[in-house]
């Protein structure tokens, strides 16, 4: 069947393919509002060792760095960080929202991941970069806690600086809408093309017995 042909059975059929149409049109606009669109912003730090030899007298001064790996304290920090009354002291609006977590890298590197959301690029970006301060004004405050001596201390480099922001969601929303587009256009071919076969069963069905009722009243004639 070619294109011409599909479309004058979609315009006999427009009964059911204009109510299927709106239908799709609906859920697709619904689907394109009800979608995240603030805007996110990523920055990352990296946790590195003090720029002495560490030697066992080092250990024993600074006990973060006898745990075998900067991950170690970093997630103390992280779950610190992640808590409800450190999340409200740091978001910049109402709308802001915030993940930290390490970088999924197999190396196991102590690269530490923000990613911020909120109503506008700037409170993106504001927001991210009050965690990433928060989180090594952290890291500090827990050595200088354990009277740690400051040249023992972890630190932190920033690696991504949180300064484009980009709408959240923008990808998966375009994604969404496009499949119910596609999926109710298919679907909406698919009920005008029934319904014409249907049609045409029935059609073919109503002239057989009417040709079969021909037939009969014909040799009753004859008899």
């Amino acid at each position: 069947m070619d294109v011409q042909s599909a479309l004058l059975i979609l315009l006999r059929r427009w009964y059911i393919a204009v109510p299927a149409l709106g239908l799709v049109g609906l859920l697709a606009f619904n689907a394109y509002t009800q979608s995240d669109d603030r805007m996110a912003a990523y920055g990352s730090v990296l946790v590195l060792k003090p720029n002495i030899e560490v030697t066992d007298e080092i250990l024993a001064q600074n006990r973060y760095l006898q745990l075998g790996s900067e991950r170690a304290p970093a997630k103390i920090v992280m779950d610190a960080l992640s808590t409800d009354g450190r999340r409200a002291a740091l978001l910049d609006d109402d709308a802001a929202t915030y993940t930290i977590g390490f970088d999924p890298s197999p190396l196991q590197l102590p690269v530490i991941d923000v990613y911020a959301r909120a109503g506008s690029a700037e409170a993106a970006v504001a927001t991210a970069r009050n965690v990433m301060e928060a989180f090594r004004t952290d890291l500090e405050a827990l050595q200088a806690a354990a009277d740690a001596p400051e040249n023992t201390w972890l630190r932190t480099q920033v690696i991504s600086e949180p300064v484009i922001a980009t709408e959240s969601d923008y990808v998966g929303r375009v994604l969404t809408v496009g499949l119910i587009v596609a999926l109710g256009l298919v679907g909406t071919v698919a009920l005008a093309f029934f319904a014409e076969g249907a049609t045409v069963q029935l059609a073919a069905a109503r002239s057989r017995a009417a040709a079969t009722r021909v037939r009969r009243g014909g040799r009753r004639a004859r008899s």
